[in-house]
């Protein structure tokens, strides 16, 4: 039976495992209002949380906001060819907030941003 837990535990992934623990840590996070590119920000290689959040000074009938993380490479921008890199947060008919979580994975170490589009205000974190 230990053996089958065991092999059991490396088919979790490792995100999985460190945020059930507590381990990742705030890598980084910013507000803002309406299209934004955020401020730039290291990550490592491997799998990153991704949490963002909307909220609106009142209810309203509903709203998209997108949310990619992209990555800078040799000065451009590539905000795909990673796995749950995009996150899309919508508020249901007469709400003001919404929130919503990804795990990205198959990072490679570097710097990257988040390109962020919304009509309302909008908070985003990192942890890894």
């Amino acid at each position: 039976m230990k053996k089958i837990l065991t092999t059991l535990l490396f088919l979790i992934p490792l995100t999985i495992l460190a945020e059930i623990n507590g381990n990742m840590k705030l890598i980084f996070s910013q507000e803002g209002t309406a299209y934004f590119d955020t401020e730039s920000f290291k990550l490592k290689a491997g799998t990153a949380v991704f949490k963002a959040s909307v909220e609106n000074s009142e209810p309203i009938t509903g709203s998209f906001s997108s949310f990619s993380l992209c990555r800078i490479d040799n000065g451009k921008s590539v905000c795909y060819g990673m796995i749950g890199n995009d996150l899309t947060i919508k508020t249901k008919e007469g709400e003001s907030k919404a929130t919503g979580k990804t795990t990205v994975r198959s990072l490679t170490g570097g710097e990257y941003y988040i390109r962020v589009i919304s009509g309302i205000d909008w908070s985003v974190e990192i942890y890894q």
